[in-house]
């Protein structure tokens, strides 16, 4: 029996499942794929499968506590796909008046996205009831990290024109991360520390998904320690 986990792992040919798909040429926003499971319908979002960015991005977010939207990779007519969680009619939500949410949640998302090398493309949010707003669109990386830069403009409109509110948002996810409890805040050493347990344990989710990608991990910390240290320096897109 099929089992649907979202946690980002390769459910291999689930074709027996499949009911129908709708707009397959959307690639955006994801197609609507119809399973039946155990005499049930389940709505998900699909995409033609091109990596395992998306995987590995969506599996990293829940380490900083952000929320994830669920994905696996599978096979349904020979084709390889990527499907996304879609519990509820209408739960996700492109999100275009990113104004109404909370200014700083947006910074958290925007901070994340930097650090993952993610590369911006606007203002692609979700939003899902019960879980607030999300991540979307994390499908390139950028591993030369040329263009997937914090912009002026975007320092502009969410940051307020001060790079030190990006630093802000970072030590925040530090502390919502999962390892965050491990340690106390008090010791002289815990950035130190939690960057330590954050290899650890970014490095699991990486090599569970794609061994082949470990050396991202590297790539992150630098980010994060670049933001976090007094000497902070990050490079603006001149726009």
């Amino acid at each position: 029996m099929l089992q649907l986990k979202w946690d980002g792992s390769d459910l291999g040919d689930i074709t027996p499942y499949f009911v129908s798909l709708d707009d397959p040429d959307n690639e955006k926003i994801g197609s609507k794929l119809v399973l039946k499971i155990n005499n049930k319908e389940i709505t998900c979002l699909s995409w033609i499968y091109k990596n395992s960015i998306p995987l590995l991005i969506d599996e990293l977010k829940p380490i900083f506590g952000i929320p994830k939207i669920g994905r696996h990779k599978c096979t349904i007519n020979n084709i390889v796909m990527l499907i996304g969680q879609q519990k509820y009619k209408n739960e996700n939500v492109f999100v275009k008046d990113i104004h109404l949410y909370s200014l700083s949640q947006m910074e958290e998302l925007i901070t994340l996205r930097y650090i993952f090398g993610v590369i911006y493309r606007g203002d692609n949010f979700w939003f899902r009831p019960f879980t607030g707003l999300m991540l979307y669109y994390d499908y390139i990386i950028d591993f030369d990290r040329k263009s997937s830069l914090i912009s002026k403009t975007t320092l502009k409109k969410h940051f307020d024109s001060n790079p030190e509110n990006i630093k802000f948002a970072m030590i925040r996810l530090l502390k919502k991360s999962i390892v965050s409890n491990k340690i106390d805040s008090d010791h002289e050493l815990y950035y130190v520390r939690i960057l330590q347990l954050l290899r650890m344990a970014m490095e699991a989710v990486i090599i569970r998904i794609d061994r082949n990608l470990i050396w991202i991990n590297t790539l992150i910390l630098s980010r994060i320690q670049n933001l976090i240290t007094d000497e902070n320096k990050f490079d603006l897109i001149q726009e």
